[in-house]
C-alpha cells in the first residue's frame, strides 16, 4: 500500500509546478526522492533528512543536494555550496567539477566567476587522485596557460609534460600524440628526435595512422632512428593500403627509383595512379588504353582543375616522368604535359623547369611535329605562361616565362609566330637576369634582317652600361 501510494506522489510532484516546494510543504511523510540528475529519486531520505545528513558530511547527501539546486531548481549558490562541501570531502568528481566552473566561468549553465588559480587549484586535487579528467584539464592549462581570467596562469610546459607523461603512461593516446610532438618540434623543452621515436612508435604500433606517418617520414630521413629506406617503405606501405594518397606517393616513387624496395615500373604506375586520383568518371578515361588526346582547350582545362582536386605533386610528378621517358609504360608526350602542368597550376608561384624542359623537347628538330595533342598542349602552355608571367613580373621566376615566351612567339608554336614580340619578350627576360636571352636576341638579329638595326642599338646600350 506504501509502494502504491509513494508511487502517487511522485506522479503528483512531477507535474506540480513547485514541485520542490511540494515536496517540502505539502508531503511530510515519507516519498521517494525526486531524481536531480536523471529525473527520478535516487534515495528514500526525506529532504529534511538529506540537509541533516549533508551537514554530517554524507557524500551521497551532498551530491543529491548538489544536484538538486544545481540541475532542478537551478539555486546555483546552494549548488556550489553543496558541491563544495563534497569538494573538499576528497571527492575527485566534485572538484573537477568546481574545477571545470572556475575555469570556464559556468556552473550548470549559469554565469560564474571564472579564476585560473582556484580552477587549477581543484583540478591538481583531482589529479593527484589519479583522475584522468583532471589530469588532462591541469596538462592543457599549462600547455596553453590561462590568461583570460582573474588570477591569470602562464604557460609552463615541464609542468604540462609531466601531467601528459601521467596520462600517456595510462595508455591516453591523445596525451602521448601530444609528447611525440612536442619532442619532435621542440615545444617547450629541448628538442630530442629519439625521443619523438620512441612516443611515435608506441602509437604506430597501435595502429594509429599519423605516428604511422611520421615514423616512416623517420625512418626514411633518419630522424631519431637510423636512416633505413626499407624500414620506411614497410610504414608508407601499411599507410598506402589504408587510402593514404601521400603514402601511396610515396611508394610509387620509390619502386620507380629502387629506392628502399627493388625497382618496379609496373607498382610504381600503379600506385602513382592510385594516388593521383583517378577514380572519379571524369579524370579514369584518361588512362584507358584507347585513349588519344583531348584536343578542346576548355575540356582540357576542366580535366587539369578536376585532377587537382584530387592528387598531390609526387604522384603527379612520377606519372609525368613515367610518360616523358618510356620508363616502363609507351613514352607519351601528352600525358607528361598534362601531369606537368598540374603540379604548376598547384601553386601561385610554380618552378616550371619540367614545363621548360617539355617545350624544349618539343621544339628540338624531329619533335615539332607531334599531331593535335601536342599542338593544343602548346597553346595550353602559352596561355598558362602568359597568365603567369604577368603575375610574377616583380618577384619569382618573371625571367624564366618571358624566355619561354619568346621561344614560343620565335617559332610560332602555340600562338601566332611574331618576331618583334619575340625580341620584346627576349628583352624582358634579359632586363631580369636570364643569361640565355641575349644569345636568343642576336640569333634573331642574325636571321632576321629587319630586326638587325633594333637590336645592334639595344645590344650597344646594354654593352655600355656594362
Amino acid at each position: 500500500m506504501e509502494d502504491k501510494e509513494a508511487k502517487e506522489n511522485l506522479e503528483q510532484t512531477k507535474k506540480s509546478p513547485k514541485r520542490h516546494l511540494y515536496i517540502r510543504k505539502k508531503q511530510p511523510e515519507k516519498v521517494k526522492s525526486q531524481v536531480f540528475s536523471s529525473g527520478t529519486f535516487s534515495s528514500d531520505f526525506l529532504m529534511e533528512d538529506l540537509e541533516e545528513k549533508a551537514e554530517q558530511g554524507d557524500t551521497v547527501a551532498l551530491r543529491e543536494l548538489g544536484d538538486y539546486y544545481g540541475k532542478g531548481v537551478k539555486d546555483v549558490k546552494k549548488a556550489f555550496s553543496y558541491y563544495l562541501k563534497l569538494a573538499e570531502s576528497g571527492d575527485a568528481e566534485a572538484q573537477c567539477l568546481i574545477g571545470d566552473a572556475f575555469s570556464s566561468g559556468i556552473l550548470f549553465e549559469r554565469a560564474f566567476e571564472k579564476n585560473a588559480q582556484t580552477s587549477q587549484k581543484w583540478y591538481l586535487k583531482a589529479a593527484e587522485q589519479n583522475n584522468a579528467y583532471a589530469q588532462e584539464k591541469l596538462a592543457e592549462i599549462y600547455y596553453n596557460g590561462f590568461t583570460t581570467s582573474t588570477n591569470p596562469i602562464e604557460k609552463n610546459h615541464k609542468e604540462a609534460l609531466k601531467w601528459y607523461k601521467k596520462l600517456a603512461e595510462n595508455g591516453d593516446v591523445s596525451a602521448q600524440n601530444i609528447i611525440a610532438k612536442m619532442y619532435y618540434d621542440g615545444d617547450g623543452v629541448e628538442q630530442n628526435f629519439e625521443l619523438a621515436f620512441e612516443w611515435y612508435f608506441k602509437l604506430a604500433e597501435q595502429g594509429n595512422t599519423s605516428a604511422q606517418r611520421k615514423i616512416a617520414d623517420m625512418f626514411y630521413n633518419g630522424y631519431g632512428v637510423w636512416q633505413n629506406h626499407e624500414a620506411a617503405f614497410f610504414w608508407f606501405s601499411i599507410l598506402a593500403d589504408k587510402g593514404d594518397a601521400s603514402a601511396q606517393s610515396k611508394i610509387a616513387k620509390m619502386y620507380y627509383d629502387g629506392d628502399g624496395i627493388e625497382q618496379n615500373f609496373e607498382l610504381a604506375f600503379y600506385w602513382a595512379k592510385k594516388s593521383a586520383g583517378y577514380g572519379n568518371d571524369f579524370t579514369k578515361i584518361y588512362h584507358e588504353d584507347d585513349y588519344e588526346c583531348i584536343q578542346d582547350l576548355e575540356i582540357a582545362n576542366e580535366l587539369e582543375k578536376e585532377q587537382a582536386r584530387h592528387s598531390n605533386d609526387l604522384a603527379q610528378n612520377t606519372l609525368a616522368d613515367m610518360y616523358y621517358y618510356g620508363n616502363g609504360i609507351k613514352q607519351n608526350y601528352h600525358r607528361a604535359f598534362f601531369h606537368y602542368m598540374i603540379i604548376a597550376k598547384s601553386t601561385e608561384f610554380p618552378d616550371i623547369k619540367n614545363l621548360i624542359k617539355w617545350l624544349n623537347k618539343m621544339l628540338d628538330k624531329g619533335e615539332i611535329e607531334r599531331g593535335d595533342c601536342v599542338k593544343t598542349d602548346l597553346k595550353l602552355l602559352f596561355k598558362f605562361f602568359k597568365k603567369k608571367s604577368e603575375k610574377t613580373k616583380y618577384y619569382g621566376n618573371y625571367n624564366d616565362f618571358e624566355f619561354a615566351l619568346g621561344q614560343m612567339y620565335e617559332t610560332g608554336k602555340g600562338t601566332l609566330k611574331s618576331i618583334w614580340r619575340a625580341i620584346k619578350a627576349y628583352t624582358n627576360a634579359h632586363n631580369y637576369g636570364n643569361e640565355k636571352a641575349i644569345t636568343a636576341i642576336k640569333r634573331l638579329g642574325q636571321t632576321y634582317p629587319e630586326t638587325k638595326r633594333l637590336i645592334e642599338k639595344m645590344l650597344n646600350r646594354w654593352n655600355a652600361k656594362k
